[in-house]
């Protein structure tokens, strides 16, 4: 089972999680450092850049300075439209984003922020124009402490500073995160895509200014995967379940002049792979991993170029959510998600 990336896809979350430099002075850490900020607000990030400016084309803030985004990654049929603002029955306040493709429905009630992610699968197509399974990915991109020049002109805001530590100087990278995951609806006969499959993931995003061009590695773990369609795609899908693999090999990202600036590298781990079964649909469950281990043994083993050398790579943020390709369609609900660096 091997996934594609469109170009558009891995340039607009590039800047998102930050591949430039780092600034300010070296800095002395305190022994556990929190690496993703609560949300303040959020905001829908377009599938496209705004034509003529290069800008990410942020829109629909639920809030002032947002630092929280929804991505909506090779959506076909037209973006999200604006969050409608409402009232819960709890006396707390949802955030509502909805099409055919799609809905997103943020609510906060005091302290406590929810975000639900739906998708309907058989709105999109089945293919890319070039014959590849159509992938469409409906991600939360949590903030950090460090925020791009990019992303902070685009929002009209000054970017904040600072020196994110390396792995070298972890001693765990902790994630947390409560996740209900509904039952999967059956989509009926579909349109016979030979690609049917949903995937429930949460992710980190790693970047290394210390090579040139500059590396980023975009980590994947894998909560829950479905699989659809006919039996030899099932079949097939069945069998990868269990099997980690790297879908960008150093993909090359190059400037206006046509200079690579940065080389790209993406892998999905399953839940399997770092001790714990596959999270069943159906029920609110935390997951708890300590990532810095599988990381370290990735990173050590260089492949297809990669930096070996720890110190040099730097968490830069961090994303959760659902991917459907062809007739699935998925519906998940994420609260509480924390990713806590323990340094050495």
């Amino acid at each position: 089972m091997r996934r594609q990336r469109a170009t558009a896809w891995g340039i607009a979350f590039a800047v998102v999680l930050g591949l430039a430099g780092w600034w300010g002075a070296p800095a002395a850490f305190a022994r556990e450092m929190a690496i993703v900020t609560p949300p303040a607000a959020f905001a829908l990030i377009g599938p496209d850049r705004q034509a003529g400016s290069g800008q990410l084309d942020l829109y629909a803030q639920t809030g002032p300075r947002p630092n929280w985004f929804i991505g909506q990654w090779q959506i076909a049929g037209g973006k999200l439209p604006a969050f409608r603002r409402m009232a819960t029955p709890s006396g707390g306040t949802a955030f509502v984003s909805r099409n055919e493709a799609a809905s997103v429905v943020i609510v906060q009630n005091g302290p406590e922020i929810g975000v639900t992610l739906s998708q309907n699968g058989p709105t999109q197509p089945c293919t890319t124009p070039t014959g590849r399974p159509h992938e469409f990915d409906l991600f939360v991109n949590t903030g950090g402490p460090w925020v791009h020049p990019a992303l902070a002109s685009a929002l009209s805001a000054p970017p904040q500073g600072g020196n994110a530590p390396s792995l070298a100087q972890m001693a765990r990278l902790d994630q947390h995160v409560s996740v209900h995951i509904a039952q999967p609806v059956p989509s009926g006969p579909g349109r016979g895509c030979k690609v049917n499959q949903g995937n429930v993931l949460t992710a980190v995003t790693l970047v290394n200014d210390d090579v040139q061009p500059a590396q980023v590695l975009f980590y994947q773990v894998s909560l829950h995967v479905v699989c659809g369609g006919g039996a030899t795609a099932h079949a097939a899908c069945e069998r990868n379940l269990s099997r980690p693999f790297q879908w960008w090999t150093g993909m090359e990202g190059r400037d206006t002049r046509g200079r690579v600036t940065k080389l790209s590298f993406g892998f999905d781990q399953r839940l399997p792979g770092l001790g714990r079964p596959f999270l069943p649909a159906g029920g609110r469950q935390d997951v708890d991993i300590d990532l810095l281990p599988d990381l370290l043994r990735l990173i050590a083993a260089g492949a297809h170029g990669m930096d070996r050398d720890p110190a040099h790579w730097r968490v830069s943020g961090a994303y959760h959510g659902e991917s459907v390709w062809g007739d699935v369609s998925l519906h998940t609900q994420w609260s509480d998600y924390r990713l806590t660096a323990q340094l050495r």
